[in-house]
Formats: structure tokens, C-alpha cells, sequence
């Protein structure tokens, strides 16, 4: 079985930083945040340093701990992503950059290296 790092957001990532590093809870045991975690899910206030565990499962917070995680990307960046990875001296992507463009720009959003300069 391959063990392959969940994506998450920003959001949780510091909620999970935050418990391992300033909770004497669950600072070096990370089983007994999986095992709060699995008591009390849901019922974690949204508003607190923890709150963005709320909206993750059990099997996601164990994958973070133990394998690992990676910053899950925006779609801002994703869209960029691709913008960059089109080939501007070939004629089929620049094309495609072209329809990127006109259609952020139909949509009012403005991304930086795309259709917004730097």
C-alpha cells in the first residue's frame, strides 16, 4: 500500500501545527489528538484554534499525522499553474492562453502572472 500525503487546507494545517506545538494535551502524542479528535468530532467550535479539524475525518487527521500533508493548492493557483505550463511560442497553447485570459477577464478576476501584471 502506498502512503501518499493528504492535502489540506491552510486553515488546517495550522489547527493542526497549533495542537502539536502549543497544547499540552497533544504536544508529541498525536493519538491522543486522533483520539479526541474521534470523540468529539463536530463538536469543535469553528472559532477556536482547533476548529478547522472539525471539518475533517477521522481516517484524513490520521493520514496528516502519521504519513503527512501537503498545502492543498487555490484555485487561483491552479489556474496559474496551467497558464505557466502552456508553451506561449506554440500555436495550439498560446491559443489557450489567450482564451484563459479573455475569459478571466470576462469574469472580473484578476490573477498575477496571468492577466494581471507582477
Amino acid at each position: 500500500m502506498r502512503k501518499t500525503r493528504v492535502e489540506l487546507t491552510k486553515k488546517q494545517i495550522d489547527a493542526i501545527e497549533h495542537a502539536m506545538l502549543n497544547h499540552s494535551l497533544y504536544k508529541d502524542n498525536p493519538a491522543k489528538l486522533v483520539e479526541d479528535h474521534a470523540k468529539i468530532k463536530g463538536q469543535c467550535s469553528s472559532h477556536n484554534s482547533l476548529g478547522a479539524l472539525s471539518s475533517m475525518n477521522l481516517d484524513t487527521l490520521i493520514r496528516a499525522l502519521y504519513v503527512g500533508y501537503t498545502l492543498k493548492k487555490s484555485s487561483v493557483d491552479l489556474v496559474r499553474d496551467y497558464f505557466n505550463d502552456l508553451d506561449a511560442d506554440y500555436t495550439a497553447d498560446n491559443a489557450k492562453r489567450h482564451a484563459v485570459i479573455a475569459t478571466l477577464d470576462i469574469l472580473g478576476i484578476k490573477i498575477k502572472g496571468v492577466n494581471e501584471h507582477e
